[in-house]
């Protein structure tokens, strides 16, 4: 059998002597009742003969053919929860059709998304081998998939899930977390307790050096927080309090960061030299004027209100960034450390760091069909072609939206009954501009059926797929000739 091409994961059934060829992988399902209410497991899936790969079952509530657009940005999420036992990170078609995924070499996997390093991708991801461990580190995978980088953090910290980065200068940013010794008496705890302080370092990616460090502990007070003090925690290193939770970090072109903490409702942005906070949007301590219009007084239309909020990132590019204006994306979960709880929206804000004003460039987005608030987790970005696309974190599901805030695609990988269970969900989902071309070859299996069963996993350039067929002729001295039998393009995995 030859395959012309690099090719998606496509699956093959080729039987007897007629060759039929068909698709044999399952199609995604369409606003399907038995999905929706669990009948068909807490995390549909499937699993192929010809690979150990493992796909997601989706479950679409809503599409549109922009959804589709840029074929070539894929989607990248990492499933994991209860009801998911290692899958690894994976790469899907726009309709849902996998294209990679590596269940065996990475288990538990976090935050997966395409980085440049010396102007070539990496995908990236952070994940735990060891499925009964925590610990993990940062992989960077080239369009090979060859594991060119594993980056671990230094000087007794450890290596956080939350978020990873390349710097402009090409060293890794690195969300960090270590138990330390601390005074808690200032929020109800022991004096002499312990808590989970969370920072950033900055990593020479070559030798695994720590250039840089920040902690939240050193500039945040426990009095800022939200998060209430439990008793009984925070009296031994096995229970530290946990006030901070700072779960993105992002490096931005001046060469300071972008971190978002979680418990404390605030994004920071601190100097990449001296680890000074130049300001904070949001929490206790907000830096920021809001900017409303007048007589608007919702607080889900206030720039510096959002409670338990992702996925913080400054925009480098644009008509309105100037050296006086920043423009930020946040997932704005609207649950989490304070009371009443508001919807789940993405939010892009525009900063004015000279008057020291913030004001919501767009109504927020939301995916008004859904009324689940997303508990934790989550994700916003914004596509090449302007859309919107949110990842719900713990309401497994993600949506599209127009500039405008119009709901073009709504698709779900779990079912509601386990929305917000921890039972599946995936950190981020993103879409990322990535070329797989593997180094293995395209595999094949024949099965007890008699059907062979060939797939591809991570090749992103398909053409299309042959079959061929040869017996010895004794007209060409012995020499075997093969014919082709059967022929298919590749298609979409369309509805």
């Amino acid at each position: 059998m030859k395959a012309l091409s690099h090719s998606y994961l496509v699956w093959l059934a080729i039987s007897s002597l007629h060759a039929q060829v068909t698709n044999a992988d399952i199609r995604s399902y369409f606003r399907s009742k038995e999905y929706f209410e669990g009948t068909l497991g807490a995390w549909p899936h499937q699993t192929y003969r010809s690979s150990p790969a493992i796909g997601p079952l989706l479950n679409i509530q809503k599409d549109h053919p922009t959804c589709h657009d840029n074929k070539d940005h894929l989607l990248l999420m990492g499933p994991w929860g209860t009801e998911v036992s290692n899958a690894g990170p994976m790469i899907l078609d726009t309709y849902g059709g996998l294209v990679w995924n590596d269940p065996v070499r990475y288990g538990k996997t976090w935050a997966v998304d395409v980085r440049f390093l010396d102007d070539e991708p990496y995908l990236s991801f952070w994940a735990s081998k060891d499925p009964a461990s925590e610990v993990g580190h940062w992989y960077m995978l080239n369009p090979t998939y060859d594991e060119v980088y594993q980056i671990r953090s230094g000087d007794g910290w450890t290596a956080d899930d939350h978020d990873f980065d390349i710097t402009p200068k090409g060293t890794a940013l690195l969300v960090v977390n270590k138990d330390i010794p601390f005074d808690l008496s200032p929020v109800g705890g022991p004096r002499h307790g312990w808590l989970r302080d969370n920072g950033i370092q900055k990593i020479d990616i070559a030798t695994g050096e720590v250039l840089f460090q920040w902690t939240v502990a050193s500039h945040y007070r426990l009095e800022e927080g939200y998060h209430a003090f439990t008793p009984g925690w925070g009296e031994d290193s096995d229970h530290p309090f946990e006030p901070f939770v700072l779960n993105s970090a992002h490096a931005d072109s001046h060469g300071n960061y972008l971190v978002s903490i979680r418990h404390m409702s605030s994004i920071a942005y601190i100097d990449g030299q001296t680890g000074d906070v130049l300001w904070k949007l949001g929490g206790e301590n907000n830096s920021f004027a809001n900017l409303l219009p007048v007589g608007d007084h919702d607080d889900d239309h206030n720039a510096t209100v959002f409670d338990g909020q992702h996925h913080a990132r400054i925009l480098e590019t644009g008509e309105l960034i100037d050296s006086d204006t920043l423009i930020m994306t946040i997932f704005d979960n609207g649950f989490g450390v304070q009371e009443p709880a508001h919807p789940t929206m993405g939010k892009i804000v525009k900063l004015n760091v000279k008057q020291m004003t913030a004001q919501l460039l767009y109504q927020p987005y939301q995916n008004k069909h859904q009324a689940a608030i997303t508990h934790a987790r989550g994700s916003l970005q914004i596509l090449p072609n302007g859309n919107r696309l949110l990842g719900y974190g713990t309401v497994p599901s993600w949506s599209e939206l127009t500039t405008d805030g119009r709901l073009l695609c709504d698709i779900h990988y779990a079912p509601k009954v386990g929305f917000n269970t921890q039972e599946a969900f995936s950190y981020r989902v993103l879409r990322r501009l990535w070329i797989g071309q593997p180094r293995e070859a395209a595999s094949a299996v024949i099965g007890e059926d008699n059907r062979l069963y060939v797939s591809w996993n991570g090749a992103t350039e398909v053409v299309s797929w042959e079959l061929q067929a040869s017996r010895r002729n004794s007209a060409h001295g012995g020499e075997q000739v093969f014919v082709s039998i059967e022929n298919i393009t590749k298609s979409d995995s369309k509805l």
